[in-house]
Protein backbone atom coordinates (compact mmCIF):
# COMPACT_ATOMS: atom_id res chain seq x y z
CA UNK A 1 0.00 0.00 0.00
CA UNK A 2 1.50 3.42 -0.87
CA UNK A 3 2.69 5.58 1.61
CA UNK A 4 -0.09 8.45 0.71
CA UNK A 5 -3.02 6.11 1.30
CA UNK A 6 -1.46 3.91 4.18
CA UNK A 7 -1.16 8.42 6.00
CA UNK A 8 -4.66 9.15 4.59
CA UNK A 9 -6.17 6.09 5.97
CA UNK A 10 -4.45 5.85 9.35
CA UNK A 11 -5.85 10.07 9.53
CA UNK A 12 -9.46 8.84 8.64
CA UNK A 13 -9.80 6.22 11.06
CA UNK A 14 -9.18 9.08 14.04
CA UNK A 15 -12.24 10.77 12.33
CA UNK A 16 -15.62 9.86 13.37
CA UNK A 17 -18.26 8.90 10.47
CA UNK A 18 -18.54 12.28 10.17
CA UNK A 19 -15.43 13.12 9.78
CA UNK A 20 -15.26 14.78 12.52
CA UNK A 21 -13.32 14.83 15.84
CA UNK A 22 -12.85 16.73 18.83
CA UNK A 23 -9.39 18.43 19.91
CA UNK A 24 -8.20 20.17 22.72
CA UNK A 25 -7.17 23.63 22.36
CA UNK A 26 -3.89 25.65 23.61
CA UNK A 27 -5.65 26.57 27.37
CA UNK A 28 -7.39 22.99 27.31
CA UNK A 29 -10.81 23.72 25.35
CA UNK A 30 -12.53 21.51 23.42
CA UNK A 31 -13.23 22.39 20.05
CA UNK A 32 -15.18 20.14 17.13
CA UNK A 33 -13.46 20.12 14.02
CA UNK A 34 -14.66 18.70 10.55
CA UNK A 35 -12.47 17.75 7.43
CA UNK A 36 -13.84 16.85 4.31
CA UNK A 37 -12.19 14.78 0.89
CA UNK A 38 -13.00 16.38 -2.55
CA UNK A 39 -13.59 13.76 -5.73
CA UNK A 40 -10.16 12.40 -7.12
CA UNK A 41 -8.33 14.14 -10.11
CA UNK A 42 -8.15 13.05 -13.03
CA UNK A 43 -4.87 11.98 -15.69
CA UNK A 44 -5.80 14.03 -17.40
CA UNK A 45 -6.66 17.03 -15.07
CA UNK A 46 -2.88 16.29 -13.83
CA UNK A 47 -1.49 16.19 -16.74
CA UNK A 48 -3.11 19.64 -17.63
CA UNK A 49 -2.10 21.63 -14.41
CA UNK A 50 1.42 20.51 -15.60
CA UNK A 51 1.38 21.60 -18.87
CA UNK A 52 -0.24 24.99 -18.36
CA UNK A 53 2.21 25.58 -15.23
CA UNK A 54 5.52 23.62 -16.83
CA UNK A 55 5.84 22.28 -13.08
CA UNK A 56 6.34 18.19 -12.30
CA UNK A 57 4.24 17.23 -9.10
CA UNK A 58 6.28 14.62 -7.26
CA UNK A 59 4.83 11.19 -7.77
CA UNK A 60 3.18 11.29 -4.39
CA UNK A 61 1.39 14.52 -4.59
CA UNK A 62 -0.19 12.88 -8.03
CA UNK A 63 -0.72 9.67 -5.78
CA UNK A 64 -2.85 12.12 -3.62
CA UNK A 65 -4.75 13.65 -6.12
CA UNK A 66 -5.73 10.45 -7.86
CA UNK A 67 -7.56 10.10 -4.08
CA UNK A 68 -8.93 13.21 -3.50
CA UNK A 69 -8.19 16.21 -5.27
CA UNK A 70 -8.09 18.59 -2.56
CA UNK A 71 -9.55 18.75 1.12
CA UNK A 72 -10.43 20.79 3.86
CA UNK A 73 -8.88 20.19 7.47
CA UNK A 74 -9.94 21.16 10.38
CA UNK A 75 -12.53 23.42 10.11
CA UNK A 76 -14.25 24.61 13.35
CA UNK A 77 -17.30 24.10 13.94
CA UNK A 78 -18.65 27.44 15.42
CA UNK A 79 -21.88 27.39 18.17
CA UNK A 80 -24.12 28.05 15.47
CA UNK A 81 -23.04 24.89 13.71
CA UNK A 82 -21.03 26.73 10.83
CA UNK A 83 -17.90 25.95 9.70
CA UNK A 84 -14.65 28.63 10.04
CA UNK A 85 -11.07 28.14 9.23
CA UNK A 86 -9.48 25.24 8.46
CA UNK A 87 -6.85 24.62 5.66
CA UNK A 88 -7.26 24.05 1.96
CA UNK A 89 -5.34 21.03 0.55
CA UNK A 90 -4.67 22.21 -3.08
CA UNK A 91 -7.04 21.49 -5.56
CA UNK A 92 -6.06 21.58 -9.33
Amino acid sequence: MPFINQTLASFKNRLDEDLSMIVSGPEGENSNIVCSFNDPATKEQIEEFEKKTEWILPEDYKAFLFIHNGCMLFEHIDEDGDRVGGEYGFIL
